[in-house]
């Protein structure tokens, strides 16, 4: 039991140092280049930072997450328009198989992240909780996630979440 415990955290850090780079497959160049400088500019975090780590992981998740979603809707439409009936095995292979759900890099404009209630350049170390918020929500919307929508919304909580991890 104590060998368990004890191979768990020494393994840990290892196995979640290696989490960003996981992630990077999953996202184009420009993708990644859009979650870099939104980690930057938006939220104040320099490379090599530990929570320039954490920020540019959660931030790739929901960039994935918004992207698969994207697919998925492409691919019932398409399943639909073939005259599938939803819930049948034909229509659910169909999604699967269908040509929307290929892995294929999306090109992606940087965004403007002078957006307004954001104080571009302004360090995250030196930030109030409230200011904080307000950064990790327009990081999101840097994503193009809807606010208000769930995949905003989780976002936001991974996001939070990750700036909030301890670094030791």
């Amino acid at each position: 039991m104590l060998r368990t415990i004890l191979a768990c955290t020494t393994l840990m850090p290892m196995l979640l140092a290696c989490a960003p780079f996981a992630q990077a497959d999953s996202i184009s160049p420009e993708q990644v280049s859009l979650v870099d400088t939104t980690c930057m500019q938006v939220m104040g975090l320099r490379k090599g930072e530990y929570y320039f780590f954490q920020c540019h992981d959660s931030l790739a998740q929901s960039l994935a997450a918004k992207t698969d979603g994207q697919d998925m809707a492409a691919a019932y439409r398409d399943c639909r328009r073939r005259g599938l009936a939803e819930g049948t095995a034909a229509f659910s292979t169909c999604m699967l198989d269908s040509p929307a759900r290929a892995s294929r890099p999306q090109s992606m404009a940087v965004a403007d992240t002078t957006a307004p209630g954001v104080a571009a350049g302004h360090s995250f170390y030196h930030m109030p909780p409230r200011e904080r918020f307000q950064h990790e929500r327009y990081s999101c919307a840097q994503l193009g996630l809807l606010p208000g929508t769930g995949t905003f919304g989780e976002c936001v909580t991974s996001l939070e979440g990750a700036m909030t991890a301890n670094p030791d």
